[in-house]
């Protein structure tokens, strides 16, 4: 099974436009104005996984409005961060802000600790700040402007000093301040290891040590067993009656595409995806519900909506 590629903008001459030279891809998003985002820093961040950073980097992002039927570029902004110090690992819009987001933060011995999250203006200015916790596998923002963490094992069962770590669910959501609305208290969540969430605001996660994949409203769930272990990523369609999910350990970026039915997967079947009959090479991506990016070594930008 294929995916088509809706289309595919060279980032080259927006790049010039903007004078983003020099620099290195960081994290990129889909965000719930259905806008991507491109983070670009000095020096690439440190791994996810890595400690949180002792200096400032600058960055910049490019925001990119594209028809999501055709794959046209509509619009084009670059925002100029400045200097900030978390290694930033994820952005998402919110509301009229963007929020960047580190995976990593320490706790002191003075009971002080950094916070890894930042609420900027698109103009540079830093709106707020606040503690997401330690050990961020990855983060979305909804469409009523609440903030999901998901984490993995440092963030779960603690490290730099957390002995109590903030991330202990494996699965947050927060207010657009920060504030804690919602944690997993159901699942024993080891390593959250992909989120995503459709468009009527469920959230989809699927976690280690179980490797379930589960829909929740936070009111009611509804449990899937995909029998893939440690995938990385899944995608919906449209309709939301397929899945692809990422094919695991030693598997990653192979993908399974699978019949979603109300609470089972079936018809498991290799999928990838193609541009102009041909399968695409690409140094990144992101999913967010059916909308799929792919960023490539020389520039380029992959997209598509899959139906």
């Amino acid at each position: 099974m294929n995916i088509p590629i809706l289309s595919k903008i060279d980032l080259k001459q927006l790049l010039d436009e903007f004078q983003i030279q020099d620099v290195e891809y960081a994290p990129i998003s889909i965000g719930n104005n259905h806008a991507i985002y491109i983070l670009f820093a000095e020096e690439i961040p440190e791994a996810v996984r890595e400690a949180s950073s002792t200096s400032k980097k600058n960055y910049k992002a490019m925001e990119l409005f594209v028809d999501w039927t055709n794959g046209d570029l509509l619009h084009a902004n670059c925002i100029n961060f400045g200097q900030i110090k978390p290694n930033i690992h994820f952005i998402e819009p919110i509301g009229e802000y963007i929020l960047l987001l580190g995976s990593r933060t320490s706790l002191y011995k003075n009971g002080t600790f950094d916070n890894n999250a930042v609420i900027m203006s698109r103009d540079g200015n830093l709106i707020n700040e606040f503690c997401l916790g330690d050990g961020i596998e990855q983060c979305l923002v909804d469409s009523q402007q609440n903030i999901i963490t998901s984490y993995f094992d440092e963030g779960v069962f603690g490290n730099n000093r957390w002995n109590n770590p903030i991330g202990a669910s494996g699965l947050i959501k927060w207010t657009k301040d920060g504030k804690k609305l919602w944690e997993n208290s159901k699942y024993d969540i080891c390593d959250c290891y992909a989120i995503n969430i459709d468009t009527k605001d469920n959230l989809w996660f699927y976690y280690y040590t179980d490797f379930k994949l589960v829909k929740t409203n936070d009111k009611k769930d509804i449990v899937f067993t995909p029998n893939i272990s440690g995938a990385a990523s899944f995608l919906f369609n449209q309709r939301q009656n397929g899945i692809l999910i990422d094919g695991g350990y030693k598997k990653h970026g192979q993908f399974t595409y699978m019949d979603l039915g109300d609470d089972k997967l079936r018809n498991s079947k290799p999928c990838q995806f193609e541009f102009e009959g041909k399968p695409i090479q690409y140094s990144q991506y992101t999913f967010r519900n059916s909308k799929a990016i792919f960023l490539t070594q020389d520039r380029a930008l992959y997209i598509t909506n899959w139906i």
